[in-house]
């Protein structure tokens, strides 16, 4: 993170931090992921939990990821429909192959997982981990116009 990062943009950072793998996070755990002093990152997840981004786990007091971005993410599949679009592609890709295969998607400097498929059933699998790449895309190079119609 830079010093010259807006309020929001920083706030909003903070739900880069929630995966698969890590559902729920407490404050101080929080702080140390993000480097960020306590009274700030409590403020910003105030601010997404007001907004419906987060939600505190009343047994834990740890934050997750809150109702407000489940419906974020219905209505961007509704409307740029790219994970609907890659299953089929994504299925014939394991099948040619005899491989796992994954679908990501690049925005800006950062690489999201969309979809995979494993070889075992050659289905869409979509409860397949997803990890957030920040990665330079340099070096990315697209396998759709070799395989995509």
């Amino acid at each position: 993170m830079t010093d010259d990062m807006s309020s929001a943009t920083k706030t909003l950072a903070l739900l880069s931090h929630f995966s698969a793998d890590r559902p729920e996070i407490g404050l101080s755990q929080l702080c140390r992921i993000a480097g960020r002093d306590k009274a700030t990152t409590y403020r910003h997840l105030q601010a997404l939990e007001t907004a419906g981004f987060v939600e505190q786990n009343p047994t834990t007091k740890h934050y997750r990821l809150g109702p407000a971005v489940l419906q974020l993410a219905q209505v961007r599949e509704a409307t740029v429909p790219r994970k609907l679009g890659a299953q089929l592609p994504l299925s014939q890709l394991a099948d040619v192959t005899g491989e796992t295969a994954h679908v990501s998607v690049v925005s800006g400097s950062t690489l999201y997982a969309l979809a995979s498929c494993r070889i075992a059933s050659s289905r869409h699998t979509g409860d397949h981990r997803h990890h957030n790449i920040s990665t330079p895309c340099d070096g990315i190079r697209p396998l759709r116009a070799g395989f995509w119609p």
